[in-house]
């Protein structure tokens, strides 16, 4: 079934949001963790302009300028991460510890059903574009829901900066579980690619 335009602009602002989102998370960190390395970051990575949507986004082509940014945010926040890392600026557990504060800035209520939750996550973290085809459900249950990556959305923007797609991984880990730290939920992710919300 086609999306209606108005569900179509809720998609584009959504996606508008989360690479807005994951930017300023990459922003916080390189202010928590000074390092003279991430001075490149722009020439590196490219920038996302400051702006609302309707002013920094191409309306003659909406798609493109979307995943534009949506890739540089990927790769600024992996750029920044392995930076920092290799140059012993932080180590993984400060950095779950803040992504995990991150989520929980923006935590999902209490009393939200598994569904809810899972729902709620999706709404939030960059994972392509919405018409990527990157998670299939396995199964939704009363208290759990289960999917795996059917495309992996992160490689290129991890491989090009010589990072570990796997700390992404446990960085996405904290992250969404801060998220759900009101609710009774968490999510564990197994080899990269299978994800349980129960």
């Amino acid at each position: 079934m086609a999306c209606s335009p108005e569900g179509q602009m809720d998609r584009r602002l959504n996606q508008f949001e989360k690479f807005h989102t994951l930017d300023a998370i990459t922003a916080a960190l390189a202010a928590k963790y000074p390092c003279d390395k991430l001075a490149s970051t722009d020439s590196v990575c490219g920038v996302i302009p400051a702006g609302s949507f309707n002013e920094i986004v191409n309306p003659a082509g909406v798609h493109k300028s979307l995943a534009g940014y949506s890739n540089i945010a990927e790769t600024r926040f992996a750029y920044t991460v392995t930076t920092l890392l290799n140059e012993n600026k932080a180590t993984l557990a400060e950095l779950q510890q803040a992504l995990c504060a991150a989520g929980a800035a923006d935590a999902a209520p209490a009393n939200v059903n598994v569904q809810e939750a899972f729902s709620f996550v999706l709404l939030r973290y960059l994972d392509g574009m919405p018409c990527d085809n990157t998670k299939e459900i396995i199964s939704s249950e009363a208290n759990r829901v289960v999917w795996h990556k059917i495309e992996d959305s992160h490689q290129l923007a991890w491989e090009k900066v010589g990072g570990n797609l796997s700390v992404y991984y446990t960085l996405l880990q904290s992250y969404i579980n801060g998220m759900l730290s009101c609710t009774t939920y968490k999510l564990t992710i197994e080899n990269d690619e299978l994800f349980t919300i129960a």
